[in-house]
């Protein structure tokens, strides 16, 4: 009887679980509502992945930019994935870059507080409100400053921003932004 516990304990039935994805088109920004009452952003060209209903866990994959306001759960820490980022949040909000073609990453904090980790467990920094911490891709190196967090989370008021910016970063925001190639000479 021992083993026959054992053996039947393993076959428990696999819970299914189904998943939401919304897919904002270029040019365009769209507002979203989670399972947990949490709201946010997306901007152009961006797509969230969320499971339907949130058991164990609050978890959403992001590629794109997104801001959320994240509803506060002690309980059950939510987390944003990206290809290469784990932000862990308990209630705050903060605004998320992670676009595929782009050779960087970036997390800006608004209020409270996050935790940011690459996907594979490294730690990486927490941050307060007004920083920003950009993970270069290529060399797999960050850097954690203090910013101005509404110059970065404006977009969602469809408003643009710029300070101190090179006209690089700058034709790379309005081109996602118009969904049209903006060129520098």
């Amino acid at each position: 009887s021992f083993l026959s516990y054992f053996y039947f304990q393993d076959k428990q039935p696999v819970e299914n679980i189904s998943y939401a994805e919304i897919q904002c088109p270029m040019g365009v920004r769209t507002k979203f509502m989670l399972p947990d009452g949490s709201t946010g952003y997306l901007n152009s060209g961006s797509q969230l992945k969320y499971a339907v209903q949130f058991s164990n866990e609050r978890k959403v994959e992001l590629t794109g930019e997104a801001f959320f306001d994240v509803v506060h759960n002690a309980n059950l820490p939510f987390h944003v994935n990206t290809r290469n980022l784990d932000i862990k949040v308990l209630g705050t909000t903060f605004n998320v870059i992670a676009n595929e073609n782009e050779i960087s990453e970036e997390v800006i904090l608004q209020t409270g507080k996050v935790d940011v980790a690459t996907r594979s467990g490294k730690q990486l920094a927490l941050l307060s409100p007004d920083e920003r911490l950009v993970l270069d891709l290529e060399t797999q190196s960050f850097e954690k400053k203090k910013v101005e967090a509404s110059q970065y989370i404006s977009w969602k008021e469809g408003k643009l921003v710029f300070r101190n910016e090179n006209m690089q970063q700058v034709a790379k925001r309005l081109s996602r932004w118009y969904n049209a190639e903006v060129v520098v000479e």
